[in-house]
C-alpha cells in the first residue's frame, strides 16, 4: 500500500505530489483539474510496462494505434503522456510504500527512427512520392528501493509493437463507465470468484440496491457470457436490466476480490448510484478492499458522495479514508488533503471538499 505519490511531467501536471494516502482516497476537485491524469498516472506507475501508457488512450476512446497517412501517428500516441505534449523531458513517477520502501518510474522517448511506404502503400489518392513514418522507441526505468533499476522498451512501427520486458509488477485494475459496459469481462471476474468460493461476497453487494436479488448466475449468450440475476421472478434477468448501479457496483466489487494486494482505480464512483445508497456501497467497498488487501482510488463530482464515504468510515475505529481535492493554480495542480478530523469540520462549515 502507498502512503505517498508524486507525479512530474505526466499529462496535466507540470508537478503534483499527494501525501497521507490511505486504503481508500477520494480524489476531488472542478472540471479539468487532472482527476482523471491521476489515475492514469498511478495505472501506469503501478505496472511499470510501457504497454500501459498506450493502453490509457483506449480510456478515453482511442481504440488503438493505427499507421498511414490518413491515421493518427503514433508521435500523438506518445507525446500525449508528456506534460505539454513535450516528449523531450521525460516522465517521472514515484511512490513511497507503506513499508518505507520507495518506487519510482522514468519514462522518455529515447529513439525516432523513420520508415519509407511505396506509393502503392499510401492511401491518399494521387501520392506520388515516399512518404516517411516515424517509429518510435518508448522507455521505462524502473527503481525499486535500492535495487537495480529495471528497464523495459516498447517500439511502435507499422509491423505492431515490439517490446523487451524489464522488472514486472502488480497492475492496476482501471474501471471507468465507458470499460464497464463490457459483459463479458464481468461475466470473467464473476466466474473466478465462484472458483474462489466468493461469489456470495457479490451477492451481498448487490443486495443493498436491490434487495430481492437472490443470487447471480452465468448465461451464455451466443459466443459470450453475462450475469443474469434472481430477482423472484419465473426466470433470470440480465444484471444490465437491473440499472446501472447494480452493474457500476458489480464491477467495483468484483474487481477489488480479483486483485488481492493490488491498485483499484475507479473513475466517477457515484456513477449510477443513488444518493441514497452511497454509505451502503463505500460500506461494502471498504470490507471488500480491507478483505482483499487492496488499496482503492476513486474520483468523484458529487459532494454527497464525498459525505456519504465520511459517514461510512466514520463507523470505524480504523477509519481509513482521506479525500484529495486537486485546485489549479497559477498553471499547477495544488493538492489539499482532508483526513478524518479536517473533513469532518469541512463538511460541518459546508467548505467546498468535491
Amino acid at each position: 500500500m502507498y502512503e505517498q505519490f508524486s507525479a512530474v511531467r505526466f499529462r496535466k501536471f507540470e508537478s503534483i505530489d499527494i501525501d497521507g494516502l490511505q486504503r481508500v482516497n477520494l480524489i476531488t476537485g472542478p472540471n479539468s483539474s487532472g482527476k482523471t491524469s491521476l489515475l492514469e498516472a498511478l495505472f501506469v506507475f503501478c505496472g511499470a510496462n510501457p504497454l500501459l501508457a498506450v493502453n490509457i488512450n483506449q480510456l478515453r476512446g482511442m481504440e488503438g494505434v493505427f499507421f498511414g497517412p490518413q491515421s493518427p501517428q503514433p508521435a500523438v500516441v506518445m507525446r500525449s503522456l508528456f506534460h505539454d505534449m513535450d516528449s523531450g523531458h521525460e516522465v517521472r513517477l514515484s511512490g513511497r510504500e507503506a513499508d518505507g520502501k520507495s518506487v519510482s518510474v522514468a519514462i522518455d522517448v529515447p529513439e525516432t527512427s523513420s520508415l519509407a511506404l511505396k506509393p502503392e502503400d499510401v492511401a491518399t489518392t494521387g501520392a506520388a512520392a515516399e512518404t516517411a513514418l516515424a517509429v518510435y522507441t518508448f522507455r521505462m526505468t524502473t527503481t525499486v528501493g535500492d535495487e537495480q533499476p529495471s528497464v523495459s522498451t516498447l517500439t511502435i512501427s507499422p509491423q505492431g509493437f515490439m517490446g523487451q520486458p524489464g522488472l514486472v509488477r502488480q497492475n492496476a485494475t482501471f474501471l471507468q463507465p465507458r470499460t464497464e459496459t463490457v459483459a463479458q469481462d464481468l461475466a470473467a471476474r464473476f466466474g473466478k470468484l465462484v472458483v474462489a468460493k466468493k461469489e456470495q461476497r457479490l451477492v451481498d453487494a448487490l443486495q443493498i440496491i436491490e434487495p430481492e436479488l437472490t443470487g447471480i448466475a452465468t448465461v451464455m449468450q451466443g459466443p459470450q457470457a453475462a450475469l443474469y440475476a434472481n430477482i423472484g421472478r419465473d426466470e433470470l434477468v440480465p444484471l444490465w436490466l437491473l440499472g446501472g448501479g447494480n452493474n457500476h457496483l458489480a464491477h467495483i466489487v468484483s474487481a477489488i476480490l480479483e486483485f488481492r494486494g493490488s491498485v483499484v482505480l475507479i473513475d466517477e464512483i457515484e456513477n449510477g448510484v443513488y444518493y441514497d445508497v452511497l454509505p451502503a456501497m463505500w460500506r461494502v467497498i471498504d470490507q471488500a478492499a480491507r478483505e482483499a488487501d487492496c488499496q482503492v482510488f476513486a474520483t468523484t463530482h458529487s459532494r454527497e458522495c464525498v459525505v456519504a464515504a465520511h459517514d461510512a468510515f466514520s463507523e470505524r475505529m480504523d477509519y481509513g479514508l482521506s479525500v484529495h481535492r486537486l485546485e489549479p493554480e497559477g498553471g499547477q495542480v495544488r493538492v489539499i488533503t482532508y483526513g478524518q478530523e479536517a473533513l469532518a469540520a469541512s463538511i460541518e462549515a459546508n467548505f467546498e471538499v468535491r
